[in-house]
């Protein structure tokens, strides 16, 4: 295929209460993570293949600095709960190994990341009606990942694996790079008028559905 999705990013209140909702559900909660110079932080969730990020924006000035406002992330963060996309995905090389971005791009390097690792965030990042769309070229497919080696993978409810992802969302005026997005064919498209995702692990065998809202536009499936 030549891509996977290596994160899934979630617009979150300050402190992420919506992941203590994972944690009722069943799911092992990481470790947290900072971004200095960013202006953010997250809660995390890991899988064997994937991880599930929450965040928000802790330092405005840092969020709204000249490094960092391209990206957009502030005014993505402040319209959470508005008519644009909560959300953000992140995609990886697969097992093939690294290949350039599958969409056009621009290097965002940050300070919290080592020199000559940079971001390749795609032209989309000022379309809020969009979701995030971002490529890191120089990290493993996994499970090689050692972020994830490191971070726990079992959950007691059973959920281990990403095998599907369904993203709704209105589908006029499409950026050519959520377009080559589409055309990788990692996520299933559905036409509305709200933004939502499901986040299916084990192609659903156990037959858990939870949806999130009105807290987040969040249904996870194992």
């Amino acid at each position: 295929m030549g891509y996977e999705i290596d994160h899934i990013l979630i617009m979150a209140d300050r402190d992420a209460p919506q992941a203590d909702r994972l944690v009722e559900l069943g799911f092992s909660e990481g470790a947290p993570n900072t971004h200095p110079g960013q202006g953010t932080a997250n809660r995390r969730f890991f899988f064997s293949n994937f991880m599930l990020e929450f965040n928000f924006v802790v330092d405005e000035d840092e969020a709204s600095s000249d490094l960092t406002a391209p990206t957009y992330l502030l005014e993505r963060w402040q319209g959470r709960n508005g008519s644009g996309s909560p959300f953000g995905i992140c995609l990886r090389p697969d097992a093939d190994g690294a290949q350039a971005p599958p969409f056009s791009t621009w290097p965002y390097q940050p300070s919290y990341l080592p020199a000559g690792k940079p971001i390749d965030m795609a032209h989309n990042a000022a379309k809020l009606d969009e979701p995030l769309l971002f490529y890191v070229g120089w990290i493993s497919a996994a499970p090689i990942n050692l972020t994830k080696a490191e971070q726990p993978i079992e959950h007691p409810n059973g959920a281990s694996q990403l095998t599907a992802v369904e993203l709704v969302m209105p589908l006029e005026n499409h950026s050519a790079e959520l377009q080559s997005f589409f055309d990788l064919d990692l996520v299933h498209l559905l036409p509305a008028e709200q933004h939502h995702l499901s986040i299916i692990f084990d192609e659903g065998r156990q037959g858990q559905s939870h949806y999130l809202d009105p807290q987040i536009p969040l249904r996870l499936r194992w």
